[in-house]
């Protein structure tokens, strides 16, 4: 019950503008009060459904309430599951009288105490205040009755924000472009996607004004029985969409969902392996330059084999520029997802893939530190890892990184105890470094403990 409570009283907020000031008693009672179904009533109201109503957070939201117009001529908003949306839209859509069943506070019911963003919206494009507000239980026609399922918190989960898997789309054909409004424009797209994009941003201005486009779009999961507003338009990110160091995870930037990607051409020229010695970088060969390209770990056999057999051969290289963790002052690479000849092309895991694993009993390593591995972040040089004797990486998590690495220098022993990473299957591990992350590290006598949570990377 507190969990839903928390989760009630968090879309609530979301739903009112707050600028720096502290949540009032009110807006306390009246998120109890919603919650608290024991005190709610159920009342029946005959009239006609007049308008579908989505959800705020994507353009993608699902169908998660309708305005009703009692004979009396008040407007009631309602709520119900997402998952009752393919069931519910006939019925909105009818506009014909139903009778409802409709549970809510007594008062809420007859007056609103806040207004949503979609119902600010409704009651602008109705030119009609909104009374009250309820939850649907039950519509009657003529004919039929349709029971609501209980809400859940599930329930108004967007599919997108659910989705942990991403694919990449190479050269659709941009059938037109339309502008919407401000700097954001709407491009429609042979293959039946729409990409919503904002101008003078990044450099989305190049793509937005091609005849062919190139992107990453989530594979959506919708929930069984829902309806969104509309299942091929993506919102394009504004700058990335960035991952972990060693590209074990995916996050879309600032709520964002899908990216454009850039193009090259070039020739391999070596792979080489990143700090941890696995094979993680592209260097290609054009007639005017010699640029690297990064991927995930896991991709490196597949890439090796994709370009020993077009040894030679000028490959169109897809990428994305971006900072590894999101800071822009932070050194830039360019991440690859997909590389082409005229005739094959390899479509890579966009550093989502599966999770790294590590052996069940810890063990302890030590040796002489011959290497030290920073990573810029922002305007700071984070300490990320150390290599011993030249064959062992140890990895440093940011939660112990700020105790130990003014001590940490090379040339200086150091005693760890962990765990051994094991490799991938699509790895290349071509310095063979045996991978540790540590639960203790020892420096000038001192122990510094962390705590390691196997279940991710560092």
């Amino acid at each position: 019950m507190k969990n839903r409570f928390t989760f009630l009283l968090f879309a609530l907020l979301l739903s009112i503008p707050v600028v720096g000031q502290e949540i009032s008693p009110k807006m306390l009672d009246y998120a109890k009060r919603f919650n608290d179904k024991s005190k709610h009533i159920e009342v029946t109201y005959r009239g006609k459904f007049i308008k579908s109503v989505y959800g705020d957070r994507t353009i993608e939201s699902y169908l998660i309430g309708a305005i009703f117009q009692k004979e009396n001529g008040d407007l009631l908003s309602l709520t119900f599951p997402a998952k009752n949306g393919a069931m519910i839209k006939p019925l909105i859509a009818l506009h014909e009288t139903v009778e409802i069943k409709v549970s809510g506070d007594q008062e809420f019911l007859e007056k609103a105490p806040y207004k949503t963003t979609s119902t600010r919206k409704a009651e602008k494009e109705l030119s009609k205040k909104i009374s009250g507000i309820g939850s649907l239980l039950e519509v009657r026609t003529k004919k039929e009755v349709f029971l609501i399922e209980p809400n859940s918190i599930e329930a108004n989960k967007t599919g997108l924000r659910n989705s942990q898997t991403f694919e990449t789309v190479i050269a659709a054909k941009v059938l037109s472009s339309t502008k919407i409004k401000g700097r954001e424009y709407l491009l429609f797209l042979e293959n039946g996607d729409s990409l919503l994009a904002k101008k003078f941003i990044s450099n989305n201005d190049d793509h937005i004004e091609s005849a062919f486009v190139s992107y990453v779009r989530p594979v959506k999961n919708y929930i069984a029985g829902s309806v969104v507003k509309t299942k091929n338009t993506l919102e394009m990110a504004h700058g990335m969409i960035i991952g972990s160091k060693y590209g074990n995870s995916i996050m879309p930037s600032f709520g964002q969902i899908s990216m454009f990607l850039d193009q090259k051409t070039g020739v391999a020229n070596e792979l080489v392996p990143n700090e941890l010695g696995l094979i993680s970088y592209l260097e290609t060969q054009s007639a005017n330059e010699r640029i690297t390209y990064r991927f995930s770990e896991n991709d490196a056999k597949a890439i090796d084999s994709f370009i020993r057999n077009h040894k030679n051969e000028e490959l169109s290289l897809f990428y994305r520029n971006r900072t590894n963790n999101g800071y822009f002052r932070s050194e830039h690479y360019n991440f690859l997802y997909a590389l082409c000849t005229n005739k094959d092309t390899l479509r890579l895991y966009g550093f989502a893939q599966a999770k790294e694993n590590y052996e069940t009993e810890s063990e302890e390593v030590s040796g002489v530190v011959t290497g030290i591995d920073l990573e810029r972040v922002n305007k700071d040089d984070v300490l990320r890892g150390v290599v011993l004797d030249g064959k062992f990486y140890i990895k440093i998590s940011t939660r112990i990184a700020s105790s130990v690495s003014n001590l940490i220098k090379e040339g200086k022993t150091i005693k760890i105890e962990g765990w051994k990473r094991n490799g991938l299957e699509g790895e290349i591990n071509k310095l063979g470094y045996g991978i540790f992350i540590p639960s203790k590290i020892t420096v000038d006598g001192t122990t510094f403990k962390d705590q390691v949570n196997l279940t991710r990377s560092l």
